[in-house]
């Protein structure tokens, strides 16, 4: 695996999202940070705002060998109602890729029927 990508959603427990990429970027990994809110900027349930390194519009999601969910909320309630996100989790599921969910996040998966 050489490539992943973690969704960002407004309401993201900041911990769970930044110490992954924090952690993967250690281990000479790369990692995108993809925000679902149109824009960089995101603010996490503690309302620490950040930039992210692109946006769900923007990211080639055929370049990742993987997807991230972090929890929080309501980071992780955001995710669960963007259809673009269960569209590439659906995606990379299907083709065998690598979808990690961490805290709360493992509900959209469940949600998704994706946990039997």
């Amino acid at each position: 695996m050489s490539r992943l990508g973690i969704f960002i959603a407004d309401g993201c427990e900041e911990v769970e999202a930044l110490t992954v990429v924090d952690i993967v970027r250690r281990a000479k990994l790369e990692i995108d940070m993809i925000s679902i809110n149109g824009t960089k900027q995101v603010t996490s349930s503690r309302n620490v705002t950040f930039m992210t390194d692109t946006t769900k519009e923007e990211a080639d999601f055929s370049a990742y060998d993987g997807i991230i969910l972090p929890g929080g909320m309501p980071g992780t309630t955001n995710l669960d109602e963007h259809p673009g996100v269960k569209r590439v989790v659906e995606d990379y599921v299907t083709s065998g890729k690598y979808v990690a969910a961490i805290c709360a996040a493992p509900s959209i998966l469940g949600g998704m029927g994706l946990l039997k």
